[in-house]
């Protein structure tokens, strides 16, 4: 539950809010859920080239 508190403005959220986060949560669908999760992690995975070993990603030039 403290990672609500993270994402939340100055890190306070109301108790209404937050019983609206439990109600939300409590929809969710596990397999669709896990499918955002990998999903995120393979955009996170493609940054850092580890995702596909033979793709090598061009340095960014600096523009000034």
């Amino acid at each position: 539950m403290a990672l609500l508190f993270l994402g939340a403005k100055d890190h306070r959220i109301t108790a209404r809010e937050l019983q609206d986060l439990e109600r939300d949560f409590s929809r969710l669908n596990v397999e669709t859920s896990k499918s955002v999760l990998e999903f995120y992690r393979s955009r996170k995975n493609a940054g850092s080239g580890s995702a596909d070993p033979g793709f090598a990603r061009e340095p960014q030039l600096a523009m000034h």
